[in-house]
């Protein structure tokens, strides 16, 4: 995907959704729940505050964001590595939010009969039945994004819109 064509691109999706992976998800509520975590927590201090900000911008522009509970569970037990007490905050926070996603459910031998499953495990294996339903994945994960990408289905790959947003060279 060309970066240009971001606009259009959410634009097209706004009605059948947004899929985001877990790392993005997990920046998402966090910076959400305590912006200043971002740095400090060792899950998303690889983002600026400035990376949340560009993340809620493209958010905004959907009208649903979709996911798996094996997205779901990965935020879950990403967040369970904050200090205890802040993680159970956390999950009071995302347990107010969740009912926001649109949650599909596949049975666990769906997504392993995916061809990425191999590669790219359970979570990331619903994920593609997500795009494949012509639902748009918005990534961090070069792995995901590339297999996706490669089978031409829809996919946003955040790193090239950090690049783009920030001027750097890709």
């Amino acid at each position: 995907m060309n970066v240009v064509d971001l606009p259009k691109l959410l634009a097209r999706h706004r009605q059948s959704g947004v899929a985001i992976d877990s790392n993005l998800l997990l920046l998402l509520w966090i910076g959400s729940f305590d912006r200043s975590l971002i740095q400090r927590f060792k899950r998303t201090q690889k983002y600026a505050e400035t990376d949340y900000d560009l993340l809620v911008s493209l958010v905004a522009r959907v009208k649903l964001l979709v996911t798996t509970p094996n997205v779901l569970t990965e935020v879950s037990n990403l967040a369970g590595q904050l200090p205890q007490q802040m993680a159970e905050e956390f999950r009071v926070e995302m347990q107010r939010v969740i009912d926001q996603f649109n949650e599909q459910h596949f049975p666990c031998k769906l997504a392993a009969a995916e061809n990425c499953f191999i590669s790219l495990g359970l979570t990331d294996s619903t994920l593609a039945i997500l795009a494949r339903k012509k639902i748009l994945v918005l990534t961090d994960d070069l792995p995901l994004y590339a297999q996706l990408h490669s089978a031409k289905m829809p996919v946003i790959n955040f790193t090239h819109v950090r690049s783009t947003a920030y001027g750097w060279e890709a």
